[in-house]
């Protein structure tokens, strides 16, 4: 995911623009477009933009924290570009080399664990109590009946209620249809032919 400074809420009336900062603090990797050559100072991938004899030409500097392992590709050298494209691809190919490189520092990467926990810790949660409920559990009580205010009618009894009532119905629709039963010990019986006139 990208934020673009510029694209982030506006919010009239605050002067600090807490919502944009918001965003753009909690992100890893950072990347500040510049016109000309105003100075820069900060743990980010840089590009300056300036105009040549007959094109646009992009400068770009990169620069990270001292814990964050070095990422690639490697700036060329000199470190300017002027085909958009090549720009373009060396650009989102240093973004996420970047970001996959901060996640081996150690302040990232205890982040990253603490939250990834968290986030598996709450899917274990919620899936042990949604199976416990569809098996019936009537401790779950309270879960099944908010499904069903919701609409659905499938979680009262749990998944063994539910198939045995759904082999019921199959049964008495096959009985309706005049399909005969399976005796068992010998092979299905066949439907006698009609006699012609």
């Amino acid at each position: 995911m990208f934020h673009v400074a510029t694209k982030l809420p506006f919010t009239d009336g605050d002067p600090q623009q807490l919502q944009r900062k918001r965003h753009i603090g909690n992100d890893i990797v950072a990347l500040v477009y510049q016109e000309g050559n105003t100075p820069f100072l900060s743990d980010v991938i840089k590009i300056q933009s300036t105009e040549g004899m007959d094109k646009r030409v992009y400068q770009v500097s990169v620069t990270a924290r001292e814990d964050v392992p070095p990422f690639g590709p490697a700036l060329p050298d000199p470190p300017i570009f002027t085909e958009r494209s090549l720009l373009r691809e060396f650009l989102l190919t240093k973004l996420i080399n970047a970001e996959i490189s901060c996640y081996k520092a150690q302040q990232f990467s205890r982040l990253e664990l603490r939250t990834r926990s968290s986030l598996l810790e709450n899917l274990q949660a919620e899936l042990s109590t949604r199976s416990r409920c569809m098996m019936g559990d009537p401790s779950t009580s309270t879960l099944a009946s908010a499904e069903s205010a919701r609409g659905t009618s499938e979680g009262s009894g749990g998944f063994i209620e539910n198939f045995k009532r759904a082999i019921r119905v199959r049964s008495h629709s096959f009985e309706t249809l005049g399909v005969p039963k399976k005796v068992s010990g010998s092979t299905s019986q066949k439907p006698k032919d009609r006699e012609r006139l």
